[in-house]
């Protein structure tokens, strides 16, 4: 998949030594091979498919999108900048795991688009994921036709992004599909979850923070904001250690004159939201059974 930045001509190939996957970008200058190199590459010790080179693909924001196997854990989509490790595009980032492509491709948007199959972001039921540019899972969506009978590989589409083709080898045809249309599901790396949408000022909330797939070997750090911290307050971050998928923080609460609704937002590649409802605490509330307000 090619990608131009200025006068140069970038081509991302997917190949495999024995049986670890590996992406080589060839740079080309003013139409002349400039040089080759090996961008990334998994040392895990298998591939979902030996005969066909996997996935990958490049959009005009100069990011690339691939798959790449995880011992022990399967396939995970990674993106990272056409320029890495020359420029300060930062190391691959992992977006989601559970996933296996043999197709992808970008719009004139720099919205991705995955053929996929056994992606367990999607239930196991998919045809495509399409990414948005921004790389946000919150705004991304998997389409579905409904028939898993038979695998589609590459996939293409037009310029705007609205008519999707995928070919099926083992039926030797090509599908087109308006993306207007069929099932889609929302895609998100983070979710919360409170114990309670709601509870009086001056109580802690228990939450839970999950990602949707296991977090990799450093751990996965999420950043936590509050729209008002001076009624209910997080911790600025907490960390899922490496192979877990979610970890728990504790929201503090204030006292309010009167009931007041907090967003809490979890960051992770996507964000994630919740709202946390604080009612003020009534005199009444601390009367004995007996006794009543007049």
């Amino acid at each position: 998949m090619p990608c131009c930045t200025g006068d140069f001509l970038d081509v991302y190939i997917s190949g495999h030594y024995v049986i670890h996957p590996f992406i080589t970008r060839l740079r080309f200058h003013q139409g002349n091979f400039q040089s080759a190199r090996v961008m990334v590459t998994s040392l895990a010790p298998f591939a979902p498919d030996l005969s066909e080179p996997r996935g990958v693909t490049v959009n005009n924001q100069n990011v690339v999108m691939t798959t790449l196997p995880i011992t022990g854990q399967g396939e995970f989509v990674y993106v990272f900048n056409g320029d890495f490790p020359e420029g300060s595009g930062g190391i691959p980032a992992r977006l989601f795991g559970g996933t296996s492509s043999l197709g992808m491709t970008a719009d004139a948007a720099g919205n991705f688009y995955i053929s996929s199959y056994l992606s367990s972001a999607c239930g196991n039921n998919e045809d495509f994921i399409i990414i948005p540019a921004n790389l946000s899972l919150q705004n991304a969506a998997c389409f579905s036709r409904g028939d898993r009978q038979q695998q589609y590989r590459a996939i293409a589409v037009n310029p705007s992004g609205n008519v999707a083709y995928l070919t099926q080898p083992s039926m030797q045809r090509v599908i087109r599909w308006t993306l207007t249309s069929g099932p889609q599901q929302s895609l998100s790396p983070v979710s919360i979850t409170l114990t309670t949408g709601e509870t009086l000022g001056g109580a802690s909330v228990p939450a839970v923070v999950t990602l949707l797939s296991p977090a990799s070997s450093g751990g996965a750090t999420i950043s936590l904001t509050s729209n008002d911290p001076s009624v209910a307050a997080v911790p600025s971050q907490v960390k899922i250690p490496a192979g877990q998928t979610s970890t728990t923080f504790t929201i503090h609460t204030k006292p309010v004159q009167s009931t007041q609704d907090v967003t809490i937002r979890a960051s992770f590649i996507g964000d994630a939201t919740v709202t946390l409802r604080i009612n003020p605490v009534r005199a009444k509330q601390f009367l004995p059974a007996n006794l009543s307000l007049p």
